[in-house]
């Protein structure tokens, strides 16, 4: 019989590992802020996932911080990779933060908006060209990256494992405020108001939006994870721009 040592986990796989139990702690953290934000006297409550709140403030910061982060690295990234991504990234944080609200007379995503005849003709096509052209370069990036994003999954790679989690937790979000009218029922038996719950289960799962991007971008500036860069093919090396470091665990 060997020595289990003799079978060392490969690197790929212990990343991957690792990056799974970083993922449930960032889950187990939305949970328990999630039970004591819900747990206050209603009014705190309130006051703390209310619109330009403490919650939505933390994801608006966490998001420009990861896109400051992007934007910190481009200088040592020649392919414009992190450049790209910081701007997409830039665009969620002013989105969380209602910055078009400045400049608009209602949300510019919604359907209602274009159609409206409240809204000045000119303010809808400057509005219109500006979502075309956002629109282009996210499905651009989308598309350029998605082969090698696909990849870097099937391999564990920890920062693409953090993406995929935001995504969930974007869609998550977005599901419980799409969903918040036929939630209330069932939620009602278990609290006297079940619009806050769901305001706040909204809320905290929309934070992990940039928990999880932020991770993402840890890993791939991390040490082992530049060292990976620059040993590994120059496919691997033009992953995402938040994923720049293809696992090259296959290697050993």
């Amino acid at each position: 019989m060997k020595h289990p040592a003799a079978n060392p986990t490969p690197p790929a796989e212990k990343q991957g590992m690792q990056g799974i139990v970083r993922l449930r702690v960032v889950a187990l953290l939305l949970i328990v802020l999630f039970v004591g934000v819900i747990a206050l006297p209603p009014d705190l409550t309130l006051l703390m996932v209310v619109e330009n709140g403490p919650v939505e403030m933390l994801s608006a910061i966490g998001l420009l911080g990861a896109a400051f982060w992007l934007f910190c690295r481009a200088g040592r990234d020649g392919s414009g990779q992190p450049i790209a991504a910081g701007f997409l990234v830039l665009l969620l944080g002013l989105r969380e933060l209602d910055f078009h609200a400045r400049f608009t007379i209602m949300g510019v995503f919604k359907t209602k908006y274009y159609l409206s005849p409240l809204v000045p003709a000119g303010e809808k096509i400057i509005v219109s060209v500006l979502m075309v052209m956002i629109i282009f370069i996210a499905i651009r990036y989308i598309v350029g990256n998605f082969r090698r994003f696909t990849l870097a999954l099937r391999r564990r790679h920890p920062a693409a494992l953090a993406l995929l989690a935001a995504f969930g937790y974007g869609l998550l979000g977005k599901g419980l405020d799409s969903l918040a009218t036929p939630l209330e029922p069932p939620i009602a038996w278990f609290s006297a108001d079940p619009k806050l719950v769901l305001r706040t289960m909204e809320e905290f799962t929309e934070l992990g939006v940039p928990l999880c991007i932020l991770l993402a971008v840890w890993y791939t500036s991390s040490p082992d994870g530049m060292d990976e860069r620059e040993k590994g093919s120059p496919e691997a090396e033009k992953t995402t721009g938040y994923s720049h470091t293809i696992d090259q665990g296959q290697r050993h």
